[in-house]
């Protein structure tokens, strides 16, 4: 939206990015993060609710979905991207040892409903650019961000062009710390032994080294001039692919009293609604996994249900047998757990 060269903007995202990751405080970070997040999500909501959306028909595609031929591993990545995993290995790497699991659980929980509502509004930006488009023209078009800028114009006002564009912004520069500090979050978590911790502590050498290493990654494609947005769509639908492991991995560890206490595991609804989750994200996961199959054995399919169907029912009685084992084991050590008292 300036008339400047990208290399200034990635400079000046480097510096402000650098400066945010030598505080040695992860809370002092988080703290700065959660600002800049909040205003990212006030500037996309903005734009969306000025483009005035017919709210019915939101309400709608909220509740039945459509999906657009051949976008499956494009919502697999929209997905990934907005209930992010390593969003629960920062929540439970930053949280402080004075915050208990329950103000944990709150924060991941507005972080992610944020998220879902950031998405949503985007997606809901895009959706006026396209409006009226045919699924011909939407594949013709080039669709950039100067053709954006003429719609918020003619649909809104010049103002609104730069709250999007201020958004855009903001999230690039919060992911320009996430990212980084989630790796070195990550990486503290696998390697840090007693012998070296202290060189793991967020203002000690390996630390560090691990938050900048991840930060130069990005700043070098940055100052390329490269844009590998196919590497970016895999990297987030392999996010969304993860997402089955990392919820019974999740349904694990908080229904087993050993690890999370008696007083902190799951109650039956909350399980009733992770189960429902890892049913979704199985049928997200399997289906696009069973389609890459069948297109590298180059099997003709005349239509997607032929796959989906199979697929719901069968990811439906995975999900129902992964839910029953470990809610009977938790049934089991809470027992146990009985006994021993």
């Amino acid at each position: 939206f300036f008339e400047l060269p990208s290399i200034y903007f990635v400079a000046g995202i480097g510096i402000m990015a650098s400066v945010a990751l030598m505080m040695n405080s992860i809370q002092s970070i988080a703290k700065f993060l959660g600002f800049v997040v909040l205003l990212m999500g006030g500037a996309f909501i903005a734009t969306s609710v000025s483009l005035s959306p017919d709210y019915s028909q939101v309400l709608k595609g909220s509740v039945i979905p459509t999906f657009p031929v051949g976008s499956g591993m494009l919502i697999v990545g929209l997905i990934g991207t907005t209930v992010i995993p390593y969003d629960l290995f920062l929540g439970s790497g930053a949280v402080d040892k004075k915050q208990s699991i329950g103000e944990m659980r709150f924060g991941l929980s507005v972080a992610v409903i944020l998220g879902g509502i950031i998405s949503m509004s985007i997606v809901g930006i895009g959706n006026a650019l396209t409006e009226g488009m045919s699924q011909a023209d939407k594949m013709q078009q080039d669709l950039d961000y100067d053709m954006l800028k003429g719609v918020l114009e003619i649909y809104t006002n010049e103002y609104s062009v730069y709250v999007f564009g201020f958004g855009m912004f903001a999230a690039g520069f919060s992911s320009a710390i996430t990212s980084p500090l989630a790796s070195a979050i990550t990486a503290k978590s696998l390697f840090s032994k007693p012998s070296n911790a202290k060189r793991w502590e967020p203002n000690a050498i390996y630390f560090k080294l691990t938050a900048f290493g991840v930060l130069g990654v990005g700043l070098f494609f940055g100052f390329m001039d490269i844009k590998p947005v196919p590497a970016i769509l895999v990297a987030q639908a392999f996010n969304g692919l993860l997402l089955p492991l990392i919820t019974i991995f999740l349904i694990y560890v908080v229904n087993n009293p050993n690890l999370m206490g008696k007083e902190h595991v799951n109650g039956f609804v909350s399980n009733i609604l992770l189960s429902f989750i890892l049913w979704v994200t199985l049928i997200l996961g399997s289906n696009q996994i069973v389609k890459a199959i069948i297109t590298a054995l180059e099997i003709e399919i005349k239509n997607d249900n032929n796959i989906l169907i199979p697929v719901i029912f069968a990811t439906f009685i995975v999900a129902g047998g992964i839910i029953f084992f470990i809610y009977r084991g938790k049934i089991k050590t809470k027992k146990m757990l009985s006994q021993e008292i």
